[in-house]
């Protein structure tokens, strides 16, 4: 027993010693303060695509902690249209959304039901001035810190970079004709993908109104996201939402429909909720 501890305890001593010596050679990325005007200068991405279908991507849905593995289709028409299909994991379709440039359709097709609504409505359900464009930022990685057109307070608001990222806590000058309780922004912006990888707008409760997290790959020429997480309030039911993008065709030679003529759409108007 003496002799295993003699062997051992020299070990253990080099091991600590060689552990301490490495950990002082690692140093952290410096980041230093910045002024808020940097926000300026974040290059934004143009659009990878004219259009785009991505199939057989996993999808996370978490309804007021109720969750459901599923399947979704995803096809896009640059500027123009974007359409969301939701299927069980045997290929069986429960739902379908058509943005389009100055209307959302949603298709519950368990219930053979339609429901149509303008940005409008969307906004005030998200407690965000949101359009076409941003939802399309938002889905495919594209979005800014400056996309929703918010007025910062240079006083209260802290930003640092570094030779990689650029990281920011912003305080919104609230106006008296806001939709929404939105009152601090954190984001944290790859100056390598020149690309968010994390966006929250939250209260000073500490309450989300909207979180996205984006996971991109190895490769700087990586255009889409490998994995999107988007939570969000709507009409105060916590809805979260997960993407895997693994199949991607750029500007594919096909057509998907974006109606069931056989369902009845019926419109929303603003006091009315789906769920």
């Amino acid at each position: 027993m003496y002799h295993k501890i003699k062997y051992i305890v020299p070990i253990i001593f080099l091991v600590l010693f060689f552990a301490c010596t490495f950990r002082g050679k690692i140093s952290k990325e410096e980041a230093i303060p910045a002024d808020i005007a940097l926000l300026d200068s974040l290059d934004v991405p143009g659009y990878p695509f004219n259009s785009v279908f991505i199939a057989k991507s996993p999808f996370r849905l978490d309804h007021n902690d109720h969750y459901r593995s599923l399947k979704s289709t995803i096809y896009a028409v640059k500027d123009s249209i974007l359409i969301i299909t939701i299927k069980t994991p045997l290929g069986t379709k429960v739902a379908k959304t058509v943005f389009e440039v100055d209307s959302i359709c949603f298709y519950d097709l368990a219930e053979k039901r339609g429901y149509i609504f303008d940005y409008q409505y969307l906004g005030v359900a998200l407690g965000l001035d949101v359009n076409f464009i941003t939802i399309q930022n938002l889905l495919f990685g594209l979005h800014s810190p400056k996309n929703f057109n918010f007025s910062y307070s240079a006083e209260n608001s802290f930003l640092t970079e570094s030779d990689h990222y650029i990281e920011g806590t912003l305080k919104i000058i609230s106006q008296q004709d806001e939709m929404n309780s939105s009152e601090t922004v954190y984001f944290n912006y790859s100056k390598v993908f020149s690309k968010l990888t994390n966006y929250r707008i939250y209260t000073d409760q500490g309450q989300n109104i909207l979180s996205l997290i984006y996971i991109w790959g190895t490769k700087v020429y990586d255009s889409f996201p490998h994995r999107i997480e988007i939570d969000f309030n709507f009409f105060d039911h916590i809805i979260g939402i997960d993407f895997d993008f693994k199949s991607i065709k750029r500007n594919p030679d096909i057509f998907v429909s974006a109606d069931f003529p056989d369902i009845k759409v019926i419109p929303l108007a603003l006091d009315h909720e789906v769920f």
